[in-house]
């Protein structure tokens, strides 16, 4: 009786996160718009179309739970080689936004995509492919920073002795090095927020990740609804009930 009526709880739990998520800001994309393909291969193909008016909303009974790991590329100061950089992705439930944890020089950042960011991050991705397929990828580095959109994200870093917190502009596009393109994720520079090292520390430094085709898919993967719904499932909730109580 136990596990059925735990099993009837998590289904009426995923009908909740089923519901619309909130709008989003009017220059930015709205919560309504209908998801690009899926993809999990190298060329694009589809695997499934998620309808992005039935996705994850806020869960404030959810402690974060690790999603995957990815990579991005990062030049180096000097050579411009590329180094590469592992992003530990996360879902926050409380506030339906996907962080990624990666080090950046000597700070250690969390950059958080809510469900807006995710949408134009994913149709930037879509979009990158079908520029590279066609032949359409220009060079002019000041045309290309952000081809596919902006949108507004918020970043945590940490050093040794202090953090900080702002809401830096995200800027998606490509960008080529030594003739190779790039799909890019820009961060810019953005004022600190965090009352107490406001006077400390002014505002986080501009911050780009290059991504390979195969890593651009790797990063579609991790915030589509798809998968953060697969791995919602998989999470042990407190079997609560709602019935209301007789006295």
């Amino acid at each position: 009786m136990g596990k059925k009526m735990k099993g009837i709880s998590m289904t009426l739990l995923v009908c909740i996160f089923l519901s619309s998520c909130s709008t989003s800001k009017q220059s930015q994309p709205e919560d309504k718009t209908q998801s690009p393909v899926i993809s999990d291969n190298e060329s694009g193909s589809a695997i499934s179309t998620i309808d992005f008016s039935n996705s994850v909303r806020k869960t404030y009974n959810l402690e974060p739970f690790h999603l995957m790991n990815i990579e991005a590329g990062v030049p180096q100061f000097i050579s411009k080689e590329m180094d590469q950089r592992l992003l530990e992705t996360y879902f926050h439930g409380r506030t339906n936004e996907v962080a990624f944890k990666f080090k950046y020089e000597t700070a250690t950042n969390q950059l958080f995509f809510n469900h807006g960011a995710r949408i134009m991050a994913i149709n930037a991705v879509d979009t990158y492919f079908s520029d590279f397929e066609q032949k359409k990828l220009l060079k002019n580095e000041n045309k290309t920073r952000f081809s596919y959109g902006k949108y507004t994200g918020r970043l945590n870093w940490k050093t040794l002795i202090m953090q900080a917190d702002s809401e830096p502009e995200l800027q998606f596009g490509y960008k080529f090095l030594h003739d190779n393109p790039y799909f890019t994720v820009i961060v810019k520079p953005a004022d600190n927020i965090n009352a107490d090292t406001l006077k400390t520390i002014p505002g986080n430094i501009e911050m780009t990740l290059y991504f390979t085709k195969a890593q651009a898919l790797a990063l579609k993967k991790t915030i589509s609804e798809e998968y953060i719904l697969q791995e919602l499932s998989k999470q042990d909730y407190p079997d609560v009930s709602n019935t209301p109580d007789k006295y």
